[in-house]
């Protein structure tokens, strides 16, 4: 087993409150890794589409969608997860469309959509977050991880 209490040195950058933290000694190490499927993404003319990958502590709902850049009338995206093309959405407003077909508007902060309302925004991560302002939505919209999101232009699909 490897000692940790000795490489507290290596710890670079770690704040003293965290190298005590350490683990004193680590188990044996791995024989095989798992290696976990990346979450849906995918980019079309359309839209995108993905999948909701978190519920925060607040209720927001991460989607896999991003990491997202708006410019003016577009939203493009430059993709994290490997495989998917850098893709550019064109024509705003543009609305995050649950599986059951509601459309929840895009918008800047909570402000912008009544107390109560949903709406969706790119989170500090650039990811694609659904929020409710003063609520959960996970709790209000009924969806937890897994559950399928597209970001479309509102006049798509009408």
């Amino acid at each position: 087993m490897l000692d940790c209490a000795s490489h507290k040195s290596r710890a670079k950058g770690a704040l003293p409150s965290q190298q005590r933290r350490l683990p004193r000694r680590l188990g044996p190490p791995a024989s095989v890794l798992a290696q976990l499927p990346f979450p849906a993404l995918s980019a079309s003319s359309a839209g995108f589409r993905g999948e909701v990958i978190l519920v925060d502590r607040f209720g927001n709902l991460v989607t896999s969608i991003g990491q997202l850049i708006s410019g003016e009338g577009f939203l493009s995206m430059d993709p994290w997860i490997p495989g998917v093309p850098a893709s550019r959405l064109a024509g705003p407003p543009f609305v995050a469309r649950l599986e059951d077909g509601t459309q929840v508007p895009v918008a800047r902060t909570f402000a912008d959509v009544p107390r109560g309302a949903p709406l969706a925004y790119v989170g500090s991560d650039g990811l694609l977050e659904i929020g409710v302002n003063g609520g959960s939505a996970a709790s209000v919209l009924g969806l937890d991880r897994g559950a399928a999101i597209s970001l479309v232009s509102s006049s798509a699909g009408r």
